[in-house]
């Protein structure tokens, strides 16, 4: 399982400017008041890929919130969609992605490998896990998510540079 976090107004990684100009206008980083979203995305050993869940920033039950519920833009057969203050992943945005999209896909024991985030590591995130979707969770070491994630390499980045591009 991998999480990114995805800004509307992403940054190229490129400018353009006329060729002889003196100064180029560079973005060094999103201002802190820009839309976020966290992307979580899982797939099996196999490449089987289970559906994404997408976590806006907002106020949960606000209407935010509620615009997601009702807006008929979102397939919720093909994703899950919910909110959290600042769009991170903590202890409730888990417990969702456990619930609605890890358990409900996943036939018999399963093993489950996770990063060092602080969220993951919760007691009661890996006895949800193993209570309710027979997985036995794994913990990778600090420092080598960029090696040992092929997702956060091979999928993450590949995503990102895409929104870069639009």
């Amino acid at each position: 399982m991998g999480q990114t976090s995805v800004c509307v107004d992403m940054n190229p990684h490129s400018t353009i400017e006329f060729v002889g100009a003196r100064t180029v206008d560079v973005v060094e980083s999103t201002t802190p008041d820009s839309f976020r979203a966290s992307v979580f995305l899982c797939a099996s050993a196999t490449g089987r890929k289970l559906r994404p869940m997408i976590v806006f920033a907002g106020t949960p039950g606000a209407v935010v919130h509620e615009e997601l519920r009702e807006d008929k833009h979102y397939d919720w057969e093909r994703g899950y969609y919910t909110v959290q203050a600042k769009a991170y992943c903590d202890k409730k945005v888990m417990e969702q992605c456990i619930k609605n999209v890890w358990a409900p896909d996943i036939q018999g024991p399963n093993v489950l490998v996770l990063d060092s985030l602080k969220t993951h590591k919760m007691e009661c995130i890996r006895t949800r896990l193993v209570a309710n979707a027979h997985t036995s969770v794994v913990y990778m070491p600090p420092g080598v998510t960029g090696q040992a994630q092929r997702m956060d390499i091979a999928v993450m980045k590949a995503i990102k540079d895409r929104l870069r591009d639009i």
